[in-house]
């Protein structure tokens, strides 16, 4: 029970440092305004219910425990293989470098939602996964 407790507190906790370290990270960048809040929000409730909506359909009955461990696999190896490649260009992998304050297109939301989903994205999204499919790991042995 502890395990089990010590699994959900740790993926809640990083789940929403993740998220307030880029938000506030963004508000510095964009002046702070209410909107630059709302739009972070936005799209970390908009991937959290994307890695939902993933571990449902891979939760399903007809997807067998080997096919789910490949597919997850595959998405743990992407993760990785963009942090690291964000380690390389960047001086930390998950806050994105000035250079991008300016870089990306388009009006300042869409400014911001671009370098949250370079930044953070994938990484949230893979951290909006680990309570679902550990409650579903849990429940199968279970019953």
């Amino acid at each position: 029970m502890i395990a089990y407790l010590f699994v959900i507190f740790t993926g809640a906790f990083l789940l929403f440092q993740v998220q307030l370290i880029l938000a506030r990270y963004l508000l510095a960048w964009f002046g702070g305004a209410a909107n630059v809040w709302n739009t972070s929000m936005l799209f970390f409730q908009c991937i959290l219910l994307a890695g939902y909506g993933y571990a449902h359909l891979l939760t399903q009955k007809n997807n067998s425990p080997k096919k789910q461990i490949s597919i997850h696999i595959a998405v743990l190896s992407i993760s990785l293989l963009l942090l690291v490649v964000q380690q390389i260009f960047w001086s930390v992998p998950i806050l994105p470098p000035l250079s991008l304050r300016e870089g990306i297109g388009g009006g300042p939301t869409l400014r911001m939602l671009g370098t949250l989903s370079m930044s953070g994205g994938l990484p949230f999204f893979i951290l909006a996964l680990l309570q679902v499919l550990f409650f579903a790991e849990v429940w199968c042995y279970q019953h």
